[in-house]
């Protein structure tokens, strides 16, 4: 797939023509001298909203569309404050595939389910030794989880964050906090 293309599994979901502008708009060399991050994006169970919040990380909107499950490795680049930024989103097999090359990884969940949460924590941290993890609760559906990060850092002890994918303000934050 070349530069400025959209993965056709995607094409029917999101709007492939604001895509494709935002692509070929934000072109990389690999002389850029800009910071790089490698950030994996994985979830707790699948359909938990990985792909909506890269989406909406990357253009900086809220993602609406129904998007298909991923499907092994998805990558996306992005950059934000001349930073280059790849989200690596993994499908439920992220375990044979993480490592300990990624500056971050965000563990996502749309259940308050804390012993599935928790049970997920801890596979990630026995792979990921050095990289922060951040748990990203995906709260735009129900607004069931909003108002339970704390009970949740008491029990993984990392980074939570309760986002609407709707608040671009929120987005604005948790890149900041990845970086």
């Amino acid at each position: 797939m070349g530069s400025g293309q959209v993965n056709s599994r995607y094409a029917k979901s999101i709007d492939l023509k604001s895509t494709q502008d935002y692509q070929e708009n934000k072109s990389y060399s690999s002389q850029d001298s800009v910071a790089e991050f490698k950030i994996a994006v994985v979830g707790v169970k699948t359909a938990v909203g990985k792909t909506a919040l890269i989406y909406s990380l990357i253009n900086q909107k809220p993602c609406i569309y129904n998007i298909p499950q991923t499907l092994g490795v998805e990558v996306k680049t992005t950059r934000w404050k001349n930073k280059k930024i790849q989200f690596w989103e993994f499908d439920q097999d992220w375990e044979n595939r993480l490592n300990d090359s990624f500056s971050a990884v965000i563990l996502v969940f749309d259940d308050f389910d804390i012993q599935l949460i928790v049970y997920q924590m801890k596979r990630l941290q026995q792979i990921v030794e050095f990289a922060p993890i951040h748990l990203v609760g995906n709260d735009r559906l129900n607004m069931s989880i909003t108002g339970k990060e704390e009970e949740l850092r008491k029990e993984v002890k990392t980074s939570v964050h309760i986002l609407d994918l709707n608040n671009q303000r929120d987005l604005q934050q948790l890149i900041g906090k990845l970086i």
